[in-house]
């Protein structure tokens, strides 16, 4: 604010010389008294100041906000490393949902389940009634869906697979059952019975070290089945590996009677047998 004592506004001319002290002495000019702060300027300084204030108050707002939000978020656990009980909530909170998908799934494959049981009574019907070749495409449309689906229900599909190559060697088709078995070998390899069927299949083609092969996988997953001996016999016998065929034929007639023909077939292709 200006001064309460500033002098009065006067003409911008200059005043007229001091009269001399003495006739002779030099004139000393009296310096002229600057103008007046025009109006117009001061409420422009005044208009500046109040800004200038407001600026420093807003700031100091700022910073007073800042720091309390500081204090809050120090405050606040870091959520990366949760607190033993939170951990504890949150595992707790996953156990119904995993329960609920462990639900789903079971579900899941009982309803398959149910609809392979409809799906193999309507192919026994079909076939029993003389409508084989439907019979036929409708089983390998179950197997193919059973196949696909995640997680392949293993028991389903070998049940499904042992109507298939039933009505496959039935028909006269072994290279058909050689396919699909050695397709699903991953998934069936367990299945001592199909390793049989796969022997009998290799068999009938004349490949007899698949047939050999597959009938001692059979062996090693159920022993003591004198069929499966005997036909691994009959294939060792025609690679000309005669005693390994005679001893698969001694420990299927140790276990009990075995086929005639089958004995007379192996002596015909030069087995020794007691």
């Amino acid at each position: 604010m200006p001064a309460a004592s500033a002098p009065e506004p006067v003409a911008s001319a200059a005043v007229e010389p001091a009269i001399a002290v003495s006739e002779g002495a030099a004139v000393v000019p009296v310096e002229p008294v600057a103008a007046a702060e025009p109006v117009v300027g001061r409420k422009k300084k005044r208009r500046a100041e109040a800004d200038e204030a407001e600026a420093k108050i807003s700031a100091a707002a700022e910073r007073k906000e800042r720091l309390r939000k500081e204090r809050i978020s120090s405050s606040i656990p870091d959520p990366v490393t949760p607190a033993p009980a939170t951990a504890k909530t949150e595992a707790a909170a996953l156990l119904p949902s995993a329960t609920a998908s462990a639900s789903a799934t079971s579900l899941a494959l009982q309803r398959r389940q149910s609809l392979a049981q409809e799906t193999l009574a309507q192919v026994q019907l079909l076939w029993n009634a003389g409508s084989r070749e439907p019979a036929l495409e409708l089983v390998r449309e179950a197997v193919t869906a059973v196949e696909r689906s995640q997680p392949v229900d293993a028991p389903l599909l070998a049940q499904l697979v042992r109507e298939q190559v039933r009505m496959e060697l039935v028909q006269g088709r072994p290279a058909a059952v050689l396919s699909l078995l050695g397709r699903l070998e991953p998934v069936l390899s367990g299945q001592a019975d199909l390793w049989a069927v796969r022997g009998n299949a290799a068999q009938r083609l004349g490949r007899h070290q698949e047939a050999v092969q597959a009938y001692l996988a059979a062996l090693q997953l159920r022993t003591g089945e004198p069929r499966w001996m005997l036909g691994a016999a009959v294939s060792l016998a025609a690679l000309g590996q005669l005693d390994a065929a005679a001893r698969q034929a001694e420990q299927a007639r140790a276990l009990g009677p075995v086929s005639p023909e089958v004995l007379a077939y192996l002596r015909q292709a030069g087995v020794l047998l007691r």
